[in-house]
């Protein structure tokens, strides 16, 4: 991963300086602090990795931070296994996928449930539990992994435990994203390595003195690579979630590039100045040779138009900074992790806690309430 700040050498030395006494406290912290999530690339995944199951298919049974760094990374880096996300209970996407997996049994593929809440009374994960439970008895023997805490509904002796100090949105490296993603084929290791190595230099700070010094109520992450939108909803979810408490907190949005060049440029530019954006873009080797009307391959004119919208930026005088990235484990690990710190940071900045989400709870009790009546 390489960060290009749109700060001064100077606005950058500032920050450093306020966020040195809390970085430290911040990487250094260890269990039971919820901030250890900063160590998971130094943990034992021989467990994660003997847990392993023989399937065909993947089903992932989980919402917010138990399924979108999953779903991040496996459309980021591709694979050929087959896997589904069961992440809402909305009636026509729930009948959709029971139609798709009948179809999957009935080839005979083994299919699996991997179940993920750190609680284990998600209500919307225990739904899709029971009715994909239910279904797989029809078809096949019992293959399901839960991944939970421990002494959760959830939870038996064979669970995969999510640590009690790591939220779900900050638990890609844990249980919750390494197993599928072992199951996947991805290599969980070159992961960690990424994420260790964004941990111990000072992109993340960068990211945060950016962000902060803007001081825009807009953050919109601009990728010029669609496969990596699934990131920029990984990234929404642990900004809006860290972030939006006591009437602060940037609104994140996410932009395809060249796509939404032609939907949202035009206000980008030249409507309110409210938005600061960064600019992601993978350096992939994928290209298409076209004659005409450019003769030129497809890989270049992306990333001719990329750096036209830099340009534009500019001249508009609008505030964005960029990142490019390789298509590979270590990359993207250390990607997520550098926004993992630099949240934290932010929220140092910020002086709130980046931890808990009390309003969400608001809409999960009133749930539960009408549920019992």
């Amino acid at each position: 991963m390489n960060y290009s700040s749109a700060q001064t050498a100077k606005t950058l030395q500032e920050y450093e300086k306020r966020l040195e006494s809390e970085k430290k406290k911040i990487i250094d912290a260890q269990a039971p602090d919820p901030r250890a999530s900063t160590h998971l690339y130094a943990q034992d995944i021989r467990p994660i990795l003997a847990a392993q199951k023989q399937s065909d298919v993947l089903v992932i049974v989980g919402i917010g931070g138990s399924n979108l760094g999953v779903q991040a990374i496996e459309r980021y880096l591709y694979n050929e296994k087959t896997i589904y996300y069961a992440d809402t209970i909305d009636p026509r996407d729930i009948h959709r996928l029971l139609g798709q997996l009948q179809k999957e049994y009935e080839r005979k593929n083994k299919v699996e449930l991997i179940i993920i809440s750190k609680s284990g009374t998600t209500t919307e994960t225990s739904v899709n539990y029971e009715l994909l439970k239910n279904q797989q008895q029809t078809y096949q023997e019992p293959l399901i992994t839960t991944i939970t805490e421990k002494n959760t509904p959830l939870y038996t002796k064979e669970s995969l435990i999510i640590p009690a100090h790591v939220g779900g949105r900050y638990s890609v490296f844990s249980p919750v994203g390494l197993y599928p993603l072992a199951q996947l084929g991805i290599n969980i290791q070159h992961l960690l390595a990424g994420a260790k190595q964004a941990t111990q230099i000072n992109d993340a700070v960068h990211v945060a003195a950016d962000i902060h010094a803007t001081n825009k109520p807009v953050l919109n992450l601009f990728f010029f690579d669609k496969e990596s939108f699934y990131l920029g909803q990984w990234v929404r979810q642990l900004i809006a979630e860290s972030l939006g408490k006591n009437a602060q907190g940037m609104l994140p949005t996410i932009s395809i590039g060249t796509t939404d060049l032609h939907s949202i440029a035009q206000r980008a530019l030249d409507g309110p100045d409210d938005t600061h954006t960064i600019f992601v873009r993978v350096n992939t080797k994928h290209t298409q040779q076209v004659m005409q009307p450019y003769e030129i391959d497809t890989n270049s004119l992306y990333k001719t138009i990329y750096e036209a919208t830099q340009e534009a930026y500019t001249t508009h005088n609008r505030t964005y900074s960029t990142i490019e990235l390789e298509p590979t484990e270590e990359s993207v690990g250390a990607f997520m992790q550098t926004w993992m710190n630099a949240t934290m940071y932010l929220a140092a900045l910020l002086e709130i806690n980046a931890f808990d989400q009390p309003a969400v709870e608001t809409y999960k009790q009133a749930t539960k309430k009408r549920l019992l009546y």
